[in-house]
């Protein structure tokens, strides 16, 4: 009941605030380094990524490792569509959409591992992918900057999952402020 509270209570603040756009269009988008930077230089990526492996790191041992793996996968294929002008419709807003959905696994920690988690959060990857693939300056780099780029979500994955597996009494506030920054954020973006 107190999560719950505390879930309507940071909604209801977070819808007067300003806006949150997951990408602006303005950054150096070439090269490994403006790839591996890229998930680190947004909260919204940070905190998608990172809850992917969190959440991960509470199903069993054999599974825990085929979320990430996926989301990588499948961030690909999105890359895939942008590089082909293949058009992906509401990317940005599935990406904010991805935000409410990590934050609410990890609020009310549904049954574990299921169907429906691994396609939703696979499309959320997809369109995670394609919108950072869109923006990529055309040229030589564009290989190295989804290397760099592919990387780094891939470390974010780990950090969670690492995170995931400390001792649970210490996780409670990690996962505390992963969840509002992700509700807080997503309310943002949709309130615009």
């Amino acid at each position: 009941m107190k999560t719950r509270l505390q879930l309507i209570v940071t909604l209801l603040l977070a819808t007067g605030l300003f806006p949150v756009y997951a990408h602006t269009g303005v950054e150096v988008t070439n090269g490994f380094y403006s790839g591996f930077v890229h998930p680190w230089s947004g909260v919204d990526h940070m905190l998608v990524m990172f809850a992917v492996g969190l959440y991960a790191a509470t199903l069993k041992h054999r599974t825990a490792i085929l979320l990430p793996i996926s989301f990588v996968v499948f961030m690909m294929v999105g890359a895939a569509l942008a590089h082909f002008s293949l058009s992906l419709p509401a990317a940005e807003k599935t990406i904010v959409f991805s935000l409410l959905f990590m934050g609410a696994l990890l609020v009310f920690k549904p049954p574990r591992y299921c169907l429906v988690t691994l396609v939703l959060v696979s499309y959320f990857a997809m369109c995670h992918g394609y919108a950072h693939a869109i923006e990529i300056s055309p040229g030589e780099d564009e290989k190295i900057y989804l290397i760099g780029f592919l990387l780094s979500t891939g470390l974010l994955h780990g950090l969670g999952l690492l995170a995931g597996r400390i001792e649970q009494k210490h996780l409670i506030y990690l996962r505390m402020l992963t969840e509002l920054f992700s509700i807080f954020l997503a309310t943002l973006a949709l309130a615009n």
